[in-house]
């Protein structure tokens, strides 16, 4: 037999409300612990996370490939020897992240080199036989005949024979080529009658007795004779085509006297010892030199051997034909025939033969 108690109602509303309570309760503390499970999750794992970005990443490409990158330019001038060498400036193609990264990368600035045009000092009249600056190639003409390198030898009859339209048409002619030299390349002038001398020397008095004296542009007296200064075979120097040496050389080329003689070996024996040798010689003259078939032969031959061309030009009396024929094709030169109009006559390129 069992025994049941009987609740009453205020007892049984009582239990309901405490069950009511004991159920919120739990429900608030079940919230409360995983809010709190989730902060400490939170606080410990946040340090651990990184935020990652794609790293650049640069390899060599073509220059088709480039890409446009702004970047502020600076121009900088870079001083540089005469033999700068030229360098290719090298091209990389840069893979970049669209998310942005807290990496700061500079920018490079851009250096553009500045190739230095100073040729040289140029040379003042007192300075006639420096060699300086850079050598220009380039070409000039004389009396109609083109000639073209980077080192020009003029060899010019300066002789009493040259007297009146001869000596006009020359020294105008001879004005007008240097004139026309390219910038920056060699020169020299040579003047010949039975010495030899530098456009910028001074001839002293010449009576025909095979002694007279030069005095150079430094001021130094040379003694001529016997075809030489002061016994031996003068070396002379190279002369940078500027403005102020293609004046000094105009002044004088106007100026220079006519002297007696007409011999061709001295100043071809001058121009063989030049060093470095001449691209070109431009060689005039009105007359016969008694010397002419040897220095003919034996300066032909040596210009071949050196590539030097040889330009030769007969004023208006075509005597040495013969023997100005024969230097230009032995070196692979030319031979013209000026009339008194300073016209070609006759003329013929053997470098094409």
């Amino acid at each position: 037999m069992s025994l049941h108690a009987q609740l009453s109602p205020e007892t049984v509303e009582r239990l309901r409300i405490q069950q009511r309570n004991n159920t919120v309760t739990s429900i608030l503390i079940s919230v409360l612990v995983i809010v709190l499970l989730g902060v400490v999750m939170f606080w410990f794992l946040l340090p651990s996370a990184e935020k990652y970005t794609d790293d650049l990443v640069a390899y060599p490409s073509s220059a088709s490939e480039e890409q446009s990158v702004n970047k502020p330019k600076v121009q900088r001038t870079v001083e540089t020897k005469p033999s700068t060498p030229s360098a290719s400036a090298s091209v990389a193609k840069v893979l970049s992240s669209n998310s942005q990264t807290n990496v700061v990368i500079p920018v490079t600035q851009e250096v553009t080199l500045v190739e230095s045009q100073d040729l040289g000092a140029e040379i003042d009249f007192g300075d006639w036989g420096a060699a300086a600056g850079a050598t220009g190639s380039g070409d000039t003409s004389f009396f109609g005949t083109n000639i073209s390198g980077e080192k020009f030898l003029y060899i010019i009859d300066y002789s009493l024979s040259m007297k009146g339209i001869k000596d006009k048409l020359m020294r105008e002619e001879l004005v007008s080529s240097v004139k026309r030299l390219p910038e920056g390349a060699k020169f020299q002038l040579l003047f010949f009658a039975g010495p030899a001398w530098l456009a910028s020397d001074e001839i002293g008095d010449v009576q025909g007795a095979g002694v007279n004296t030069i005095t150079t542009a430094e001021g130094k007296t040379l003694k001529w004779e016997q075809r030489k200064t002061d016994g031996k075979v003068r070396k002379i120097d190279w002369m940078t085509v500027t403005k102020s040496t293609v004046d000094a050389s105009i002044d004088r080329i106007e100026e220079s006297p006519l002297v007696l003689g007409t011999a061709w070996a001295p100043p071809f024996e001058m121009a063989f010892e030049m060093r470095p040798k001449p691209d070109a010689i431009i060689f005039m003259t009105d007359g016969l030199s008694g010397d002419g078939d040897k220095v003919a032969a034996k300066y032909g031959d040596l210009a071949r051997k050196h590539d030097i061309s040889i330009s030769a030009i007969a004023l208006v009396l075509p005597a040495a034909r013969e023997s100005m024929e024969t230097l230009a094709k032995k070196s692979n030169g030319s031979f013209a025939i000026i009339d008194r109009k300073g016209r070609k006559t006759e003329s013929e390129d053997y470098s094409k033969q």
